[in-house]
């Protein structure tokens, strides 16, 4: 579909030698199924690629020791199937926990902002509210970052009564004798500990870039 669009030229198996110029006006060189060429575009995007931090570092979040405790990766595919169920089990999550910030922003993990993770999980609030309207989505982030435009993205999870918002840092997340899952959050704006418990927790980890 996309080699069929008149104003997208591919280039297929192609190396890039130099790109020198300026924004707006950039020349590219490059060899592409052995034919060297070169043009100028206004704009580049520079598509690195990436992979989901190994959540498995991060031990006192307990992925990997509960399965209700999963990425938000792998709650994406979860979404996409229709459902949201605990895997321990198969039964609905009624009450879930996005916890933001699971690694990034951290000295011991990753020290930056992965930009994306905190509209991901707006995203994926609202979208699982659609799935199952008697679902509440818990979000325990540092804080929410979404600049620009996506203040009205946020602002419209924020209107939903069943999305609640709680400002910290978790400490830990530990499995109940009930099944469940509690999780402590610290260095909140009471200025004391609290424990909430849920259903499925998910982990806004960051993303790790491409190198290769």
């Amino acid at each position: 579909e996309v080699q069929q669009q008149p104003n997208i030229t591919v280039k297929t198996s192609a190396t890039i030698h130099k790109i020198v110029g300026q924004p707006g006006r950039f020349q590219v060189e490059l060899t592409s199924a052995g034919n060297a060429e070169s043009f100028d575009v206004g704009a580049i995007v520079q598509a690195t690629g990436w992979a989901p931090y190994d959540a498995q570092k991060l031990t006192h979040l307990s992925y990997g020791a509960s399965p209700d405790v999963i990425t938000s990766v792998e709650f994406e595919r979860m979404l996409t199937q229709g459902a949201v169920k605990r895997p321990s089990n198969g039964k609905p999550a009624r009450r879930i926990a996005f916890i933001q910030c699971a690694g990034s922003r951290d000295a011991n993990h990753l020290p930056y902002c992965s930009t994306v993770c905190c509209r991901t999980t707006l995203k994926q609030a609202l979208w699982a509210r659609e799935h199952d309207p008697e679902c509440e989505a818990y979000v325990l982030a540092k804080d929410v970052r979404a600049p620009g435009l996506q203040e009205s993205f946020y602002r419209r999870a924020q209107e939903d009564p069943l999305i609640f918002f709680t400002k910290g840092e978790v400490g830990r997340v530990e499995k109940t004798d009930q099944g469940q899952l509690s999780i402590t959050v610290e260095h909140g704006l009471l200025g004391e500990s609290v424990a909430l418990e849920a259903d499925l927790v998910v982990l806004a980890v960051g993303m790790v870039p491409n190198v290769s």
